[in-house]
């Protein structure tokens, strides 16, 4: 009968003293087997050489897969490898990585009930217990990676035929495509769009809602805070020349939206990459 065997290994001593801290050492290296992968032997200096990464830093990484899955983009499939990419380097312990993929089935059935009632039947029938068994049956990284993918496809063709057969479909499309091109007018708004597509302002957002689960407004938004981040991270703008440049003509209603949804200040953000890159490469140095 074949089996594989993963042991953890604790510091090496001669005091007898310190025996029982090398065993803890060994069992919280073993926490990472599913990150490091089986039949192999884990050392603990291989894991205290690693800053570990707090789970809440992929949460936005989840949310914003799951809403461009739920918004019919394909890109969805590309940045969910990528995520799983970085997870591999996060040096998160089993427990955590369970934890993410749970929050990954909670969001992705949060995201469904919005989406119409045949949409989310379709999640509660099918995708749900179809996921809930493949994230509780896998034991590696790789494996949860392609099981989950796996059953997000199969709904997502599920949606997209359901989509498909919506007469207004194609036309909250378009009005999705001219948001993401024309996020920095500030006059964008319900009423320009009924005007552009000859309907009216209170039946575009009642048409979005249904065919998005997500408000117009806060569509906005998240389109204008990811490129304010961006902005905020890979260039010396001002707050003021950032707000512009995603639509708002103050940047005390720019600030005021971006601390609401980021939960701090534009200026407080990019302090803490800067900080965060700092450290990075000082890191970087020492392990060369």
């Amino acid at each position: 009968m074949k089996f594989t065997i993963t042991m953890g290994m604790g510091r090496s001593t001669d005091q007898i003293g310190d025996i029982p801290q090398s065993y803890k050492d060994a069992m919280q290296a073993l926490k990472y087997k599913i990150v490091l992968g089986e039949n192999r032997l884990i050392r603990s200096e291989d894991i205290s050489s690693h800053g570990i990464v707090e789970v809440y830093t992929h949460l936005g990484e989840i949310r914003a897969i799951i809403q461009s899955f739920r918004m019919q983009k394909e890109q969805w499939s590309e940045d969910y490898d990528k995520w799983f990419e970085q997870l591999k380097n996060s040096f998160l312990t089993n427990d955590e990585i369970f934890s993410l993929m749970n929050y990954l089935v909670y969001y992705t059935g949060r995201e469904m009930s919005g989406l119409g009632k045949e949409i989310y039947n379709k999640w509660i029938q099918e995708g749900l217990p179809k996921l809930t068994v493949k994230v509780d049956n896998s034991y590696s990284l790789e494996q949860l990676r392609q099981e989950i993918k796996q059953v997000l496809t199969e709904h997502y063709e599920q949606m997209k035929q359901i989509h498909n057969d919506n007469q207004y479909s194609s036309i909250i499309r378009n009005i999705c495509d001219l948001i993401e091109r024309d996020y920095a007018n500030p006059d964008l708004s319900l009423e320009m769009l009924g005007d552009r597509f000859q309907l009216n302002a209170k039946y575009v957002s009642k048409l979005f809602k249904e065919n998005t689960g997500q408000r117009f407004v806060d569509f906005l938004i998240d389109i204008r805070m990811k490129e304010a981040k961006r902005l905020l991270t890979e260039t010396d703008y001002s707050v003021q020349e950032i707000a512009e440049r995603v639509g708002y003509a103050h940047a005390i209603s720019f600030t005021r939206v971006f601390k609401r949804t980021a939960g701090v200040t534009p200026g407080e953000y990019r302090n803490g990459r800067k900080a965060k890159e700092r450290g990075e490469n000082d890191s970087a140095v020492e392990n060369g």
